[in-house]
């Protein structure tokens, strides 16, 4: 299962939904979604970026939405608690952790059978994860369910359910995976949401692909953001991911959608929830602005608000105040 250990930093914010279909050629096996009664009503035309809101707009595509809940690093907490992560982190991770523990040892690709996969999953906090499903000999494809449970993962817990689809490799790993979840609240230090998506992930070496698409609807002020076709690739360093973002909307419901690129890869190191260096840019109606990470504490905001390529303000912050 080597392929799946990389989808854990899958979404960093980054990181998106079901009202823009990714289509189904890029699934070995399609996914559907049912409705979960999340629906993004808030501005759907682009965001008119200015020094007012530009901060909320870059902040909200990397956290996920406005959470207010942000840690910088391990360091900044106390106690054994994990840090938090951004939204679509969380999901990802998850999601993730429970995929590496399909069991597949029942194929033989030399048969011509379709085997039933099941099994029920504590959570290393509490409540439990199940799944059923179909995995085929010959074509190494699989489909299977999720029913979660209050299934608690190293502090975050999950009710919900999700779908996942794809591809086995000669080793058992995943050489090519879709994932959709429907309506799963999630749980994390105080910062509770609802999220609704679907994501198809390619793996390379030492790297991989994500196509995103994902609702998320904030637990305390139930807004709903949205991320569409979001395009972007993670390579896992020794102590750190790099995230490039080729292309993908981000909409902030008071504001509208930005469209969203890295001129220069986003490094996080591991532990910490800001990048510590790289750039993300954000642009609107006739104006743009790019968030530069001088550290994992202080970042440089740059806003060209009348769209004649000129930056017309500039300020730094610090990354736990956004």
């Amino acid at each position: 299962m080597k392929a799946l250990t990389r989808i854990q930093w899958v979404l960093l914010p980054t990181v998106v939904l079901l009202s823009g279909c990714l289509g189904n050629s890029d699934s070995p096996v399609p996914v559907s979604v049912a409705s979960s009664g999340i629906t993004y009503s808030g501005v759907t035309t682009p965001a008119f970026v200015t020094s007012g809101n530009a901060a909320a707009l870059l902040s909200g595509a990397l956290q996920g939405g406005q959470t207010g809940n942000a840690f910088g690093s391990i360091a900044a907490l106390s106690g054994a608690a994990a840090p938090h992560r951004a939204r679509t982190l969380l999901v990802s991770q998850t999601l993730a952790q429970i995929l590496e523990q399909l069991d597949f040892s029942a194929l033989k690709p030399s048969a011509a059978a379709v085997n039933n996969v099941s099994n029920q999953l504590a959570g290393n906090c509490g409540g439990q994860a199940a799944y059923t499903g179909i995995a085929d000999d010959a074509s190494r494809q699989f489909y299977a369910t999720f029913t979660f449970s209050n299934y608690c993962q190293d502090g975050t817990t999950f009710s919900g359910s999700a779908t996942a689809s794809g591809q086995v490799d000669s080793l058992l790993g995943f050489s090519s995976l879709s994932v959709s979840f429907t309506s799963l609240t999630i749980a994390s230090l105080g910062d509770t949401f609802t999220a609704n998506g679907y994501e198809i992930i390619t793996p390379a070496a030492g790297a991989f692909t994500v196509k995103l698409n994902v609702l998320l609807q904030d637990g305390a002020s139930n807004r709903v953001y949205r991320f569409d076709q979001l395009l972007f690739t993670v390579q896992q360093g020794s102590g750190l991911v790099d995230l490039s973002i080729t292309s993908g909307r981000y909409y902030d419901p008071r504001y509208g959608y930005i469209d969203l690129t890295t001129p220069t890869v986003l490094v996080i190191n591991d532990g910490d929830y800001w990048p510590s260096s790289g750039i993300l840019t954000g642009t609107g109606f006739n104006s743009s602005a790019t968030v530069t990470a001088l550290s994992n504490t202080v970042y440089q905001l740059d806003v060209d608000s009348n769209g004649d390529g000129t930056t017309d303000f500039t300020a730094t912050g610090l990354w736990n105040s956004l």
